[in-house]
């Protein structure tokens, strides 16, 4: 598989943006959760664009690329989608909505989103031959 080093590369970083998500709810910081936990699907969702050598430096683009190359012709489950653009929405509102509060609840959402959509995107990826094991 072509682009292995930026693949592993974008899943470790949305491991680690996930692992910060989850301090930030551990530590009552709950917008800064709903920023971090889209982050870290932003990061999985272009390392599957990776895979077939896409990229877009915009948001709108990467959602936009994922559901016409992955989503539409039914390689992943169109509910990894709805995470995508729902954690979106919700980090848009968190960072930019001046009164805009979260709750526990989402956050645990978001949080179990995030963790879901990075297990989905490593196994896509290792379906496609690469090998989160090899250090290559």
């Amino acid at each position: 598989m072509e682009n292995e080093t930026l693949i592993r590369r974008r899943i470790t970083i949305a491991q680690r943006r996930l692992a910060a998500a989850r301090l930030l709810c551990d530590y009552g910081f709950i917008n800064d959760v709903l920023s971090k936990s889209y982050y870290a699907i932003f990061a999985a969702a272009k390392a599957i664009l990776a895979s077939k050598d896409l990229n877009s430096k915009k948001h709108a683009g990467v959602v936009e690329l994922f559901n016409l190359h992955f989503i539409k012709p039914g390689l992943i489950d169109k509910r990894f989608s709805k995470i995508l653009i729902e954690a979106k929405q919700a980090r848009e509102l968190s960072d930019y909505g001046d009164f805009y509060e979260t709750d526990e609840q989402e956050c645990q959402v978001q949080l179990q989103n995030a963790a879901q959509f990075i297990e989905m995107a490593m196994n896509f990826l290792r379906a496609q031959g690469l090998d989160f094991t090899s250090t290559s």
